[in-house]
């Protein structure tokens, strides 16, 4: 009798459909696709440790071999267990806190090393990528997003031309970047690869002035300026097939823990780079960056008060941002001689009203 089960070769992050025959002292591993079968000896199959035992069937062989063998069907298992009996026998305590603590211990030094060589990866390989490439990623991730949150368009679409003509008189990158505006709850603002910058309605209907609106648009500029979403694309998607890689693709709460700290220690510091650039641009452009610092203020005031289905609450907006605080501090320690309105009130309004809602704080 054949078991059907997913075959990873622990080099590769492809999984590899398979079934499993048992016949002697061999378990005889057929792949779906036609390539050469692989036999493991029934005498060196064990369960991969750590694993619940409510879960897939996860199997390995003894030594080094990093290929794995997962068996989801529950009539498979049975069958399988049946005939392998070794498999039911529990690993030793001391064997499983050993595995454990030596599973934790190598995530520990693997995401250690990428928190350092991911980022250095990342910005060479996005420098290399076709603009044209990029930009498609870009259209996709739009195209994704007001597919569910409609776009919004109307005569605050030309106030937001003059905002973004403005901070291209002193950032001349920002000129190519398209500036999309969607109504969703959420209070949010960010960048995608391919020079695309996206406002929510949430984040409008939070603002109070034009001038708050300035440097959040300075701060996404400066993301795309900088190379910022394709390279944190590249970090986060490297992190995963790493990890994965290391896991055997088997250990989903390790990958997801690995994926997020370092995730947002480089998150962290993308944002620092993008607020300098933002805080110059701000300058330069003669735009009070106060009220981005003020802005900062009420982010951290109502940290965690946003929840529930259909929005995302501040605090996990800023859970990979550096301290709202910090931001404050830096912006309102800018001094802009004779600053300017980055809009009047009646752009800010028509800017406020893109998508249909009422300004709140009038």
């Amino acid at each position: 009798m054949s078991y059907p089960a997913i075959f990873y070769d622990g080099k590769t992050a492809t999984a590899r459909e398979a079934a499993l025959d048992v016949a002697g002292a061999t378990v005889r591993i057929r792949f779906l696709d036609g390539t050469r079968a692989v036999n493991w000896p029934k005498k060196r199959i064990v369960r991969v440790p750590g694993m619940p035992a409510d879960g897939p069937l996860r199997l390995k062989l003894k030594g080094s071999d990093p290929a794995r063998l997962v068996v989801t069907d529950a009539a498979a298992q049975a069958g399988l267990l049946s005939q392998l009996p070794g498999l039911l026998h529990r690993h030793r305590a001391r064997h499983f806190v050993q595995t454990a603590g030596i599973l934790a211990l190598t995530t520990i030094v693997l995401v250690a090393a990428l928190y350092v060589a991911i980022p250095r990866l990342a910005k060479p390989i996005a420098s290399r990528i076709p603009p044209e490439f990029e930009a498609q990623i870009g259209r996709s991730t739009l195209n994704s997003l007001v597919s569910r949150f409609a776009q919004c368009t109307g005569d605050g679409t030309e106030a937001l031309n003059v905002l973004q003509q403005k901070i291209g008189a002193v950032e001349p990158r920002s000129l190519g970047i398209e500036i999309v505006v969607v109504n969703a709850p959420m209070v949010n603002a960010f960048a995608l690869p391919g020079g695309k910058v996206v406002l929510t309605s949430g984040i409008l209907d939070f603002m109070e002035d034009g001038d708050e609106l300035a440097g959040v648009l300075a701060h996404e500029i400066g993301h795309v300026a900088l190379g910022h979403p394709m390279e944190g694309l590249l970090s986060q998607v490297g992190l995963q097939l790493l990890l994965n890689l290391v896991s055997g693709g088997g250990s989903g709460d390790v990958v997801g823990i690995g994926v997020m700290m370092a995730s947002t220690s480089y998150s962290r510091e993308y944002e620092r780079e993008a607020d300098r650039l933002a805080l110059k641009i701000l300058t330069d452009a003669r735009i009070e960056p106060r009220a981005y610092g003020d802005l900062f203020d009420r982010f951290a005031a109502k940290d965690g008060e946003q929840s529930g289905a259909g929005t995302v609450g501040l605090g996990n907006l800023l859970r990979t941002h550096p301290y709202s605080d910090e931001r404050a501090d830096q912006a309102r320690g800018v001094q802009v001689p004779d600053p300017q309105p980055a809009l009047t009130d009646e752009a800010w309004m028509a800017i406020k009203s893109l998508c249909g809602t009422e300004d709140r704080n009038r």
